[in-house]
């Protein structure tokens, strides 16, 4: 196993199984426990019969990653209601998660407005994000899917292409290259370079030296050839980074019907490091009986 988890947000819901299944499905193709994590504060007493806690919420998640072959722990972090991304957060980065998987339920709509668990998870966490479609009752696997990526050739995309290229090679499909620039020199260029290194990498690759707004070149992408996840770059999804016309990663997460993997680019700052270590209850023990 993998020393980096996977790790899943759940409040017992529909969806959130649908998401959880989803990080089942990597882990076991990236050789990587899971982590299920759920915030007992978060859970509404006029949503929930009284016989259901976070415990059995925990217990019944993990009892079904291990029935498909997953090694699981579970945490149980107490803070205060309204908190739970920032719980999510802290576990993820205690536990040094390579990502962390959330449903996208509240993406959309007003709860969109009001603020969403997996949007300010996104806009938190200081990993790997990725947010699953949990609209329809059913997720199709990811194996075998196409992965679509976005660069431009920098030093700062360099990180999104190798994971856009690990997935694709774990799950065994295609990879699809989209350009972040504009200008058609540079887009040139960076999809030669990008196409050589996953092909080195033994990955089938198409580029697709689109033009106009990269947002929409994912989304067109989507729309022609569903793949299993679209990878792209953090970029101005943090405090001090963010975009006045909103980044790409935001645009596509709230918008599209692919899972969207937001691949984080910066460090942890001592100040935010600090905040999150203080959440409680997140030490990484196994809290199911």
């Amino acid at each position: 196993m993998s020393e980096n988890p996977i790790v899943a947000g759940t409040d017992g819901s529909a969806t959130a199984k649908l998401a959880m299944d989803r990080a089942a499905e990597l882990a076991k193709a990236l050789g990587a426990p899971v982590h299920v994590v759920c915030v007992p504060s978060e859970l509404q007493a006029s949503e929930w019969p009284a016989r259901i806690s976070a415990q059995q919420i925990v217990t019944e998640a993990s009892d079904r990653l291990r029935s498909q072959g997953v090694e699981v722990q579970t945490h149980l972090p107490k803070v205060l209601q309204g908190e739970a991304a920032l719980a999510l957060a802290a576990v993820a980065e205690q536990e040094h998660a390579q990502m962390l998987v959330v449903g996208n339920k509240g993406m959309t709509g007003i709860r969109r407005l009001l603020g969403s668990l997996p949007n300010r998870v996104s806009h938190q966490a200081r990993c790997d994000v990725l947010i699953v479609p949990t609209q329809s009752r059913s997720l199709a696997e990811f194996s075998g899917r196409s992965i679509v990526v976005c660069t431009d050739g920098s030093s700062g995309a360099t990180r999104t292409l190798n994971e856009g290229i690990r997935l694709s090679k774990a799950l065994g499909g295609e990879l699809h290259i989209v350009p972040l620039s504009q200008l058609p020199e540079a887009t040139e260029s960076a999809l030669a370079e990008a196409a050589a290194k996953a092909a080195n990498e033994g990955v089938e690759v198409v580029t697709h030296p689109l033009g106009g707004d990269p947002a929409g070149a994912l989304f067109e992408m989507a729309d022609k050839h569903d793949p299993a996840v679209i990878v792209v770059g953090s970029k101005g999804m943090h405090a001090g980074e963010r975009e006045w016309f909103g980044s790409i990663a935001d645009k596509i997460s709230h918008k599209g019907t692919s899972s969207v993997l937001i691949v984080f680019a910066g460090g942890v700052s001592g100040h935010e490091g600090e905040a999150m270590s203080g959440v409680e209850g997140s030490s990484g023990e196994d809290a199911s009986p």
